[in-house]
């Protein structure tokens, strides 16, 4: 007789990829995602750090991470609607990589942000586009690539 470790365990491994067009885009539209979330984080820093921002850069880029954000929650949450019944574990880069760096990139935000009493908007938003895309991955459903 099966365990109930081995049947979660055999049902995790006869897992069916889904190679659908609209999978592969949301995943792959999310990759983006959380890249251009880390972006701003990092504008944001050295701008920070160095003192020199581009002015007119900053007028596109501060409401695009607030409408960005604001998708990434919408798309986020509307996975209820395509869910799978098929989570998949983390993959070992977030886990090992991406997730503890966005950890502890919000640990020192929220220190500087005591400390100083501010923080810069891209930093906020930048963070919380990574940790939805983050979120996302998590939700749907893996494909072969």
């Amino acid at each position: 007789m099966l365990t109930i470790e081995k049947k979660i365990k055999m049902k995790i491994n006869t897992k069916r990829k889904d190679d659908s067009l609209i999978n592969i885009i949301l995943r792959k539209g999310m990759n983006c995602f959380g890249y251009l979330g880390a972006a701003f984080v990092v504008y944001a820093v050295l701008g920070s750090w160095i003192g020199f921002t581009f002015v007119d850069l900053e007028k596109i880029m501060v409401p695009m991470s607030y409408y960005l954000t604001l998708f990434g929650v919408i798309l986020t949450c509307s996975t209820v609607y395509f869910y799978k019944g098929n989570p998949h574990p983390p993959e070992k880069f977030s886990k090992f990589f991406s997730a503890p760096i966005v950890i502890l990139s919000c640990l020192i935000a929220g220190i500087f942000y005591a400390m100083n009493g501010s923080l810069p908007t891209l930093v906020i938003n930048g963070l919380a586009m990574l940790g939805l895309a983050g979120a996302f991955f998590r939700i749907q459903s893996a494909t072969s690539e």
